[in-house]
């Protein structure tokens, strides 16, 4: 969720706000501050007054001189570097070019009585249905006109223009589109630069300016000192004119920007600022200004009580004003937070503020959709984390009837609509304080109350992470009748989601800093599907599938325009691994799983989740990596009991019950010097069932049921080792490997001929020398 900056300037004689027709509490974009995971994207209706709005993920922008709109220049960031287009289809071209202005000629050149922008009345801004065409409008003024209203009108149109052509920029990168996108930016920014430097303006207007001017200049440029001093002078105006309303929203920003070079300074001016709000009894502000600590208590990895006491200040405010939909926004960030810790108690204390979160949404005005959807999302990720199979299911279920009901909802949460409006009780000092002028942080709703703008996904873009989470849960469970993975439904089903998301939000104005976010994290959620559907198909040994998905996850992590780091690159080149282990090339296998990604002892000792993450895979590695081992000419017992004691440790106690299920099966195959002691191989292997059976793990199943037969009724004559060897075979078939099936398949073979049954015997080896040929590497 995010915060934004200032809205657009308001302009007299408008009804106190830029656009006459646009409702002052229309819903904007806002601050990234708790779900790193989701972008903040930019969404407005082509068709509606278009509001700039603001997003903490900003690219920031280089200073040169290579264009001048008025004295100052601003340039591409250094991340828009012009870029090979990776698209499977083509963007569609940006519109045409535009002609610049000087603002300072609006000074300079005699006064034209023939213009477009002659009269009162002919001032429109770029939101207003009057004005038509991608060309900026003529710079010729009547000695009448209205010149701070026709420079804003010219800034907004200019930015206006810029965010139109963001969306085909963000996909294309294509340095023409580039250079088209700054010059209309720098030449908006000129002219409220102007505006500041050389216009007598109105108090309000004059603070209303510099808000937005501001907000520009940290969202699309580096000229972080100059936003600062720009603020800086805005509050004192705002002081000395009891705009109390727009010093907050300075304030806001003003430590979102020191947030950029000193983080520990800005949070002792957040401090200073939340207590004047408490103070004041201005709670609306006390709580966007204490989701802003929050989340940035949270991105700078301060201890756990320095974060969450900030949602406990939250909650008990929102609990004495009845602000029960601000208390379920805290507890779901609380709890979102608590996730990605990854302390012992964490999954306990997610659990707990989801119910604290519950305790509200039943109550009609409090059933945001957006929350709700959020509530069930956090929940199904701590069942994932807790590796119950009955759990997990039963929480999926629940949000997918959830969501069902929610997708007939269009009129609270548009399939585009990325935002979410918080209502909160009104106060006698609320008319001070929030006002049309604050909308993008804090609004007016139609109900009269006052609304926390906070920024969401989609419901396109959710409905995406949920069918992700959906075939997490069910990687594991395989359609019987079909002989196929029920996960790879899920993301299949999400990832035509997402594609189709993506081509429909490609026509949708926003900055372009929020475009390319957008762009990138759908391309990292095409990786992730891509890396899940190639374990999938990896499971059941179809290795031409397995490459297919892997090109497919390169194309998106070109898609990126950046190096894959972090849990993605981690899980990408672990899936190489076993793809190269899978079809036989055992020594790239050894090269890929001994990277130092993968090295156990790299300092790792930070407690967040994504890091944990880096560890489990770096064990995974590890396992692999004793079973290549194992090969005739390679295996070393001595080494082996050396590896196993290395990784021992780090598995029997760890909280995946699926790690702890392939270390017991490791540990009970693999021969070491001593060996392994009988009983203490029957142990491992009925450790390694009852973890296959509580995560519903159908081929771990399959896989313990095949060792215990190989390892003690191999030659044994009797119905038990039939049964033993049955079983494993019934299980491998279910699970749908054809290698474990056709090992499961031998054992079956040799027990039924040991036992007198040669007809029985002959017509299961068949079949396992059938499963044996289907699992060769299919390329």
């Amino acid at each position: 969720m995010a915060y934004p900056g200032g809205p657009p300037i308001p302009v007299p004689g408008q009804n106190g706000y830029w656009n006459g027709s646009a409702h002052p509490n229309q819903p904007s974009n806002i601050h990234q501050y708790a779900m790193q995971s989701a972008p903040a994207s930019s969404h407005s209706n082509p068709h509606t007054p278009y509001q700039p709005q603001y997003n903490g993920n900003h690219i920031p922008y280089e200073r040169n001189a290579s264009m001048d709109p008025s004295g100052t220049v601003y340039t591409a960031p250094r991340e828009y570097q012009a870029q090979p287009q990776f698209q499977s289809q083509p963007p569609q071209a940006p519109p045409q070019s535009h002609q610049f202005i000087n603002p300072a000629q609006l000074f300079q050149q005699p006064a034209q009585r023939s213009s477009s922008l002659m009269s009162h009345s002919s001032v429109h801004t770029v939101a207003d249905p009057r004005v038509h065409g991608s060309g900026a409008p003529a710079s010729s003024a009547s000695p009448n006109v209205d010149r701070p209203k026709l420079m804003i009108s010219l800034a907004e149109e200019f930015f206006d223009a810029a965010h139109r052509i963001a969306p085909y920029i963000s996909n294309s990168m294509s340095p023409g589109g580039l250079e088209e996108y700054q010059k209309l930016v720098a030449t908006g920014l000129g002219l409220l630069e102007t505006a500041l430097k050389n216009v007598r303006l109105p108090p309000r207007l004059e603070a209303n300016i510099r808000l937005r001017y501001a907000g520009i200049l940290f969202e699309e440029t580096e000229n972080y000192m100059e936003a600062e001093t720009a603020l800086s002078k805005g509050i004192v105006l705002c002081e000395r004119n009891h705009y109390f309303d727009l010093k907050y929203a300075m304030q806001f920003l003003l430590a979102k920007i020191m947030f950029t070079k000193t983080p520990k300074a800005a949070l002792k001016a957040l401090d200073a600022n939340i207590a004047d709000a408490e103070a004041y009894h201005h709670f609306s502000w006390v709580y966007a200004l204490r989701f802003l600590r929050a989340s940035k208590s949270l991105a700078l990895g301060l201890p756990t009580e320095r974060w969450k006491e900030n949602f406990e200040s939250i909650r008990a405010v929102a609990q004495q004003q009845s602000d029960h939909g601000i208390w379920t926004a805290a507890c779901l960030m609380e709890a979102l937070a608590h996730l990605r810790s990854n302390n012992q108690d964490s999954i306990e204390n997610a659990q707990g503020a989801i119910a604290a979160a519950r305790s509200y949404q039943t109550e009609v005005g409090n059933q945001i959709p957006q929350l709700l959807s959020l509530a069930h999302i956090v929940d199904v990720a701590c069942g994932l984390r807790q590796g119950n199979a009955v759990v997990m299911n039963s929480k999926l279920e629940a949000m997918q009837r959830m969501m069902d009901g929610i997708l007939r909802d269009e009129e609270s949460w548009g399939m585009l609509t990325d935002n979410i409006a918080i209502p909160i009780n009104r106060t006698p000092k609320s008319s001070q304080v929030v006002s049309s002028d604050t909308r993008t942080v804090l609004g007016i709703g139609h109900d009269g109350r006052d609304n926390l703008m906070l920024s969401f996904l989609s419901k396109k873009d959710a409905y995406s992470l949920i069918y992700l989470l959906g075939g997490m849960i069910k990687v594991h469970t395989y359609s019987q009748e079909e002989k196929t993975m029920k996960a790879m439904k899920y993301f299949e089903s999400g990832l035509s989601s997402l594609e189709a998301s993506a081509s429909k939000n490609a026509n949708i104005s926003g900055l372009l800093p929020d475009c390319i976010s957008q762009v990138q994290w759908r391309e990292q959620i095409i990786c992730y599907y891509c890396t899940y559907m190639a374990f999938c198909t990896a499971a059941v040994s179809d290795w031409a599938k397995v490459r297919k998905f892997m090109e497919k996850l390169n194309t998106a992590i070109n898609g990126l325009h950046k190096s894959l780091v972090g849990p993605l690159g981690t899980i990408s080149m672990y899936i190489s691994g076993i793809y190269h282990q899978g079809t036989g090339d055992l020594d790239s296998a050894l090269q890929i799983f001994g990277d130092d990604r993968f090295d156990l002892a790299a300092d790792k000792s930070t407690s967040s989740n994504v890091t944990q993450v880096e560890k489990d895979f770096a064990l995974l590695a590890a396992l692999n990596n004793i079973w290549i081992l194992q090969e005739s000419n390679r295996v070393d017992t001595s080494r082996n009991t050396a590896l196993i004691e290395k990784v021992a440790t780090l598995c029997q106690n760890h909280p995946n019950k699926d790690i702890q299920t392939a270390y017991n099966l490791m540990a009970a195959t693999v021969k070491t010097s001593p060996p392994t002691a009988s009983i203490q191989i029957k142990s491992h292997l009925n450790s390694a069932l009852k973890g296959a059976q509580t995560t519903a793990n159908m081929q771990f199943t399959a896989i313990t049921l095949s060792v215990m037969c190989s390892r003690f009724f191999v030659s044994v004559v009797g119905e038990q080792a039939e049964k033993s060897a049955m079983a494993a075979w019934v299980q491998t078939k279910k699970a749908g490997n054809p290698l474990w099936t056709s090992v499961a398949g031998g054992l079956l073979a040799r027990c039924l001929e040991l036992n007198g049954k040669p007809a029985e015997a002959s017509e299961t080896l068949r079949a396992a020398q059938y499963f044996a040929q289907k699992s060769l590497p299919q390329m």
